[in-house]
């Protein structure tokens, strides 16, 4: 028998959560926590949705990560529900009160891919900010600029390990 099992089907997907001001990016995005995030999609499938989406999103999506420095989301929902959930996430518009703008940025059918795929965004994002990561700006530094850098790497290295120990 196939009772130990789980039936549901879920589909991994990510967000970037955009703050709507580039001042207010640390203060917009540092005080809020997954069950923020949750409670703010629940709160807009409910409206947009009804009781069905009320009980449906209780028992198929999870927040699974949220990176405040590169401002990504994992979210985990059941292949049935993505498409409903992708409209929530485009008409949520804040959270706790913090305008956010949110769009997709991957739409993986498996954790592994979803890791792989959030790594490579938070990498990619890290570099993108960084005016020093190429050979020659990195020989120009001075002795502080660079212990400055090594700093943020390292940094990034401890986010990266986060997502990669978020259980499927």
């Amino acid at each position: 028998s196939s009772s130990n099992k789980n039936p549901i089907q879920r589909k991994p997907e990510h967000f970037k959560l955009l703050p709507q001001d580039d001042d207010e990016t640390t203060t917009t995005t540092e005080l809020l926590t997954t069950r923020d995030i949750y409670n703010a999609i629940k709160s807009v499938v409910t409206s947009s949705f009804g009781l069905w989406g009320d009980a449906t999103i209780n028992r198929l999506l999870q927040v699974r990560l949220y990176d405040i420095r590169s401002k990504l989301i994992m979210i985990r929902a059941n292949r049935s529900i993505v498409p409903h959930i992708r409209s929530a996430v485009t008409l949520l518009t804040t959270i706790e009160s913090k305008a956010v703008i949110l769009t997709t940025v991957s739409l993986n059918g498996s954790p592994r891919t979803a890791k792989l795929a959030a790594l490579r965004y938070m990498k990619q994002s890290f570099f993108s900010s960084k005016s020093c990561h190429d050979d020659d700006s990195n020989k120009s530094m001075t002795k502080h600029e660079r212990h400055l850098y090594e700093r943020e790497l390292r940094k990034l290295k401890e986010r990266l390990e986060q997502v990669r120990t978020v259980d499927g």
